[in-house]
């Protein structure tokens, strides 16, 4: 997996291009999150057009951030590009080497066996809407919650959307 994360202030612009050095093509997963709105995320199995919140209210709309080589772009939605907003992200680019993957799947309301990541997972993270509520509440852990996050990531998470 190669990994890269950074920060911008908004100047909503659209669209808005967020260069990524060294990732090495188009990165599968992007998160972005501030203190301005929701944290939202892409992946490179989402529906095409459509961004993603980590919340049940809503849960994608179209726009937001699209993938490109070695970069993203944004629009000038609250959730990405707000002017004078601080956002920070990450994004994450499967090279292959059998410790990162991203997908998809369709719950059915019991027990399913999700085989197709092609590696073990050293931890899989669950992410619930109240306790990202409570946590974007807060504005100073917003940086120290993306930098244990990267840290989840790298250690062989599964991301997958339900």
């Amino acid at each position: 997996m190669v990994l890269r994360s950074g920060s911008y202030t908004g100047d909503g612009s659209n669209p808005r291009t967020i260069s990524i050095a060294d990732i090495g093509g188009t990165p599968d997963f992007v998160h972005i999150m501030s203190n301005n709105d929701r944290a939202v995320f892409v992946t490179s199995v989402s529906t095409s057009g459509q961004t993603y919140f980590y919340t049940n209210d809503t849960v994608s709309y179209t726009g937001g951030i699209t993938l490109g080589s070695n970069q993203f772009q944004v629009d000038a939605g609250t959730n990405v590009n707000a002017s004078s907003a601080k956002y920070f992200w990450f994004a994450a680019r499967n090279d292959a080497a059998s410790d990162f993957s991203v997908g998809s799947y369709t719950g059915n309301g019991g027990t399913q066996s999700i085989t197709s990541v092609g590696f073990q997972p050293m931890e899989i993270l669950l992410i619930t809407q109240r306790w990202l509520q409570e946590l974007f509440q807060m504005d100073s852990l917003l940086e120290h919650m993306l930098v244990q996050t990267i840290i989840l990531i790298h250690t062989g998470i599964l991301h997958s959307k339900m």
